[in-house]
């Protein structure tokens, strides 16, 4: 398994240590394989990430099971925000270059997206936190308990992965 960079801690690892994440997350489910939270920049409401809950920097890392389970998960999550947000597109995003762990961005996408044809790491809001308009703590808890309402429903109707 691919070790993260020996001068830089890997920060997703840390907070999956602690088990205590930064109050900039919300947590919306802990899976089998990995751990959805509310991404803390609600541009796009019900942008959440999924972290995978140990240490790997690419998909060849993960046996096929684990990396099954990782992209079911990602399906469940990826479902659940959809039916909860009903936005018009749901955008996939598997990244590790600033975090080097892996983790999925579950992104809906909405009418009137600003930049439709861009990644939204191109709008201002994102590159501008000073344009954004911080989402309360307690929207961002109240979207994450709808969000793990919904996965919990899809796993009691044998939707995702619930071994």
């Amino acid at each position: 398994m691919a070790k993260p960079h020996a001068d830089k801690p890997c920060p997703i690892c840390r907070f999956l240590a602690a088990d205590v994440l930064p109050s900039r997350y919300v947590p919306v489910h802990r899976f089998r394989w990995s751990l959805a939270v509310l991404h803390p920049k609600q541009v796009y409401p019900g942008h959440c990430e999924l972290w995978l809950r140990r240490h790997a920097r690419e998909l060849f890392d993960l046996s096929p099971a684990v990396r099954s389970g990782f992209f079911n998960e990602m399906n469940t999550l990826a479902q659940a925000v959809y039916l909860t947000q009903q936005p018009r597109k749901m955008n996939y995003e598997l990244l590790g270059n600033v975090a080097p762990h892996l983790h999925w961005h579950v992104i809906p996408r909405y009418d009137g997206d600003p930049r439709p044809q861009s990644a939204i790491w191109s709008t201002p809001q994102y590159t501008r936190p000073s344009k954004r308009a911080a989402t309360p703590r307690a929207e961002r808890i109240r979207l994450a308990a709808e969000i793990a309402t919904r996965i919990k429903k899809l796993q009691r109707a044998g939707c995702g992965v619930v071994k």
